[in-house]
């Protein structure tokens, strides 16, 4: 499937089933995965957030052909500003923190240090959806063995958080707060 005929599969059809089922073609490489990440830039809102999605679902089902574009992704991390690519970008980005995956991936701490920034950045936006903000709390802490003030910061954050959030956030912040804690404890 070419790129122009996955954007208006994209804009027609599409639901989880047929997400699983692109994820598939990606993996087999019946659809190239550097269309699916240029698509998540779309400007039609709905296109890109259908192929963030379906990025999320390659990456998961296709690891091997997203090593490629790790770097890019990364790049890319940053300049998204569409919340509901947002959420699906804060998902692979919890994925490449996690050891297993910062391994396959070949990830230094310095290419994982591009996601601090924008995931702070998010964190702290009113306008990011709250889903995105608990993912974000993820990679932060996930990063805060390789950059020591990330800890710090926050807990700032995490504070301000118990007072004025929804209760999803509240959840994340306490659990957070709670694991920087036992981290200050064994140091």
């Amino acid at each position: 499937m070419d790129k122009e005929q996955l954007t208006n599969f994209l804009k027609h059809h599409y639901h989880k089933q047929k997400t699983i089922d692109l994820a598939k073609q990606v993996e087999s490489g019946s659809i190239n995965m550097d269309d699916v990440l240029q698509l998540c830039f779309q400007q039609d809102k709905q296109i890109a957030f259908r192929a963030a999605w379906l990025l999320e679902y390659a990456e998961i089902e296709a690891p091997a052909v997203f090593k490629p574009l790790v770097h890019h992704f990364l790049k890319l991390y940053k300049i998204t500003d569409n919340p509901s690519v947002q959420r699906h970008f804060s998902k692979i980005g919890m994925r490449l923190v996690h050891r297993n995956w910062k391994d396959f991936y070949q990830l230094t701490t310095q290419d994982l240090s591009i996601l601090l920034e924008p995931s702070f950045d998010w964190l702290i936006n009113p306008k990011v959806p709250v889903a995105v903000k608990c993912n974000c709390l993820d990679i932060i802490y996930a990063l805060s063995d390789e950059q020591d003030w990330t800890l710090e910061e926050l807990k700032v954050v995490l504070q301000n958080f118990l007072t004025s959030s929804s209760p999803a956030l509240i959840s994340r912040a306490k659990r957070v707060l709670y694991k920087i804690k036992r981290k200050e404890q064994k140091r």
